[in-house]
């Protein structure tokens, strides 16, 4: 039962606009091989958009455009009817319209973040493929979503942009440095993953709150402990397509609901080239005390402590005095030749802890353009 498209009826095309839409509406000719084929035959023909493989007009709701036009989209076919001559004519009506109301029409899964999401429904194949372009009809299969922030954090400086050592007015080093703002990168990510076979444990949970323990090629080549895994929700959703798909693509998983969980992920970077990251210093502290480790040589396994002498006249601190990694403290009388962040002796208890923080990020093909 083959369907000819005859064309547009010139008599029928209308054309409506108002702010932000505008709309066209015509009538396609149609023309059976058999009079004996009723409305359904038609309706089972009628080709669906498979992306410039057959010339519009096509029939699809949302994909299909009027000819020349690809800015506006089918958005209903009100009647179908017999033609005046009888069959085996009949004619389709067509309303074409900006395709700003698509935003409304389509689904809208709860992302995690107070607002729905349009279904990213296209895949480019390139021009050598087989298909040059194809449906989406995984909700899994569609692309991450992505966007990006700053953040502006404390960070403790024992020396000033020059790189030189930061001094009091008489000259001894700032022994507990400076706060001084620094900028990180917030980058959010949008995914959805497929319900059966999740685990929330194993696939999310392990990575909250964790810092990478190698590069991530994909986020610009960011460095081991550099990148903060801030926070993973997931929210489950359905979504129920009915696709046309284009010639030669299956149409497996186009017409069916599809049970699959929205995933939102934060990610914050620290760019700068240090040993620890701003997260692990963030939780680094010198070490300072009013006692100083002592080993006398006559008895090493004996340890001892003696208070810290911090002038000449053999006052000792009141308050806690950098030491250095040996226990012992940094000698007052010296005190300016020493580095605060190479020489002292710091507290790190070595959190956030690291993940491999890489293998998720390719797993779900997260990317930073």
């Amino acid at each position: 039962m083959p369907l000819h498209i005859e064309g547009l009826l010139l008599e029928s095309e209308t054309m409506s606009a108002e702010w932000g839409k505008v709309s066209i509406s015509g009538t396609v000719l149609i023309r059976m091989d058999s009079p004996l084929e009723n409305v359904s035959d038609v309706q089972s023909q009628l080709p669906a958009y498979d992306f410039g493989i057959t010339q519009e007009p096509t029939f699809t709701i949302g994909l299909s455009y009027f000819p020349g036009r690809p800015d506006l989209v089918l958005r209903t076919a009100p009647a179908v009817r017999e033609h005046e001559a009888g069959r085996p004519w009949w004619t389709v009506d067509l309303t074409w319209e900006s395709s700003q109301w698509l935003n409304e029409m389509l689904p809208k899964e709860d992302q995690g973040r107070g607002n729905g999401g349009r279904p990213k429904r296209i895949k480019e194949n390139g021009g050598t493929a087989a298909i040059a372009e194809e449906i989406v009809k995984y909700p899994w299969n569609e692309p991450p979503t992505w966007s990006s922030d700053t953040l502006t954090v404390k960070s403790t400086k024992f020396h000033a942009a020059t790189g030189a050592p930061l001094v009091h007015a008489n000259l001894l080093p700032v022994t507990e440095g400076i706060d001084i703002d620094l900028q990180l990168e917030v980058h959010n990510f949008t995914w959805n993953v497929r319900y059966q076979g999740f685990n929330y444990d194993t696939d999310v949970a392990i990575y909250i709150g964790t810092i990478n323990r190698a590069a991530i090629p994909d986020f610009k080549n960011a460095t081991a402990k550099h990148v903060l895994c801030d926070k993973i929700t997931c929210v489950e959703n359905y979504r129920t397509v009915n696709l046309g798909t284009p010639s030669g693509q299956s149409t497996a998983g186009a017409n069916e609901t599809h049970h699959f969980i929205t995933l939102n992920a934060r990610f914050v970077i620290d760019r700068r080239n240090t040993t620890h990251g701003y997260f692990r210093e963030a939780n680094r502290r010198v070490s300072q005390h009013t006692l100083q480790k002592f080993t006398n040589p006559l008895f090493p396994l004996l340890i001892t402590y003696t208070p810290i002498p911090v002038n000449e006249r053999g006052d000792v601190a009141q308050a806690p005095w950098p030491l250095l990694p040996s226990g012992a403290a940094v000698p007052y009388d010296n005190i300016n030749s020493y580095d605060p962040e190479d020489d002292y002796a710091w507290i790190d208890p070595l959190f956030p802890t690291a993940s491999n923080l890489n293998t998720f990020v390719t797993d779900h093909g997260l990317e930073i353009p």
